[in-house]
């Protein structure tokens, strides 16, 4: 938890854990601490949220650990009341999701190359000089380039959907 000017004033294991820093170090260490320089802006503008009293839930960002290294957590942030309703500081609940993130990134990279490689292909079939179709079990045409269905004096609509016998008697 954080008071009004931002300043730590509890941790948890679980904070430690994270971010690497004990608890003696981090109470009393401003917030900013934990936020990169390009990303201090964001907290500020979060802070004035709060201030209103709004609550922030599963806010993704990116903090910097005592050593130094980037991780990307989520964040739920709320208002801490006294008895009287005002707001004297706010609890941040973070969670690092650096592997997911990573796992995330690392799955969009696989579907463009393969995106990539399936519109190499779709194009060595579509350019190709020789007659190219895919059929299913029942020997349906599933897919036929241009020169094979030109080769059989019909479009490649008429092929589609059709057997062989049924597309070349």
């Amino acid at each position: 938890s954080k008071n009004l000017d931002a300043v730590i004033v509890s941790w948890n294991a679980g904070a430690q854990h994270i971010f690497g820093y004990t608890e003696q170090e981090a109470i009393g260490r401003p917030i900013m601490t934990l936020i990169p320089s390009e990303l201090r802006e964001e907290e500020i503008k979060i802070l004035e949220r709060l201030r209103a009293g709004e609550r922030v839930d599963h806010y993704e960002t990116v903090r910097v650990t005592k050593a130094g290294n980037k991780i990307n957590v989520s964040l739920s942030i709320s208002p801490i009341k006294d008895s009287t309703g005002k707001i004297v500081g706010f609890c941040k609940i973070g969670r690092d999701i650096t592997e997911q993130k990573q796992a995330e990134e690392a799955r969009r990279r696989s579907e463009e190359e393969a995106r990539q490689q399936l519109a190499y292909v779709e194009a060595i079939y579509a350019t190709a000089p020789v007659g190219l179709c895919f059929v299913d079990t029942s020997l349906r045409f599933r897919s036929i380039n241009t020169r094979l269905a030109e080769f059989n004096g019909k479009t490649v609509a008429e092929h589609l959907g059709r057997t062989l016998r049924e597309a070349v008697p």
